[in-house]
């Protein structure tokens, strides 16, 4: 009865083994796609937050153009604004020039996947 036990047993774990084979490979491929994964989002995350701080800098750039152009008019003002903004990859959503500062909204235009907004406020040079 032992033999008979015995070889039963080593039926079973012939047959397990054989299902088992390959399960590796598939963690393997599973564990990079997950490092891949992971790495993607990360890439995404730090691409978004460096076109915030790009944006933000356009924003400032734009603020302190128009806040240096304000004793001609806000019309060449604002005009400045843009075109500082332009020239750092944004776009001047609103300018607005009051009696003693000047605020700059700009959005971003290189980013494909996101767009990054800032604002910016300048005291009007004396």
């Amino acid at each position: 009865m032992t033999r008979q036990l015995r070889a039963l047993r080593a039926c079973f774990s012939a047959r397990a083994e054989r299902a088992q084979a390959g399960a590796g490979s598939v963690l393997v491929i599973a564990a990079i796609g997950f490092v891949l994964s992971c790495g993607l989002a990360v890439l995404t995350l730090v691409s978004g937050l460096s076109q915030r701080e790009s944006t933000q800098a356009a924003a400032d750039f734009a603020a302190l153009a128009a806040a240096a152009q304000a004793f001609q008019g806000s019309t060449i003002a604002c005009t400045q604004a843009r075109q500082i903004a332009t020239r750092n990859g944004s776009a001047v959503v609103s300018c607005q020039v009051n009696a003693d500062d000047v605020q700059v909204n700009v959005v971003s235009l290189n980013f494909p996947h996101f767009y990054a907004r800032a604002r910016a406020q300048s005291g009007l040079v004396p």
